[in-house]
């Protein structure tokens, strides 16, 4: 799978956290304040359930992540490039 590929899907998933994300939006500031010191402590894995997505979307090795809830956009880190493939697609994960 090309990286044009690669790079789709995860704009997919961007969209699809933004819109879940709009759906969700904390009503007071204290509660918005305590969700983030909540989110510090979660894995990217668990941002992923909490979205409703299944941790099989993201390879194993994840170390970080970065979530704008604001735009929905997300971001995953790992320490090294993973590559595998399902139902005949090839889907490679790069580190930068």
């Amino acid at each position: 799978m090309s990286s044009i590929t690669t790079k789709f899907l995860f704009t997919l998933l961007f969209l699809l956290f933004s819109l879940k994300s709009s759906s969700s939006h904390a009503s007071s500031i204290q509660h918005h304040q305590h969700q983030l010191q909540q989110d510090e402590k979660l894995s990217a894995y668990d941002v992923l359930q909490q979205y409703g997505f299944p941790v099989g979307l993201l390879p194993k090795g994840i170390i970080g992540y970065a979530l704008n809830k604001e735009t929905g956009e997300f971001a995953a880190y790992m320490d090294a490039t993973c590559s595998f493939s399902i139902e005949g697609y090839t889907l490679n994960f790069i580190s930068y």
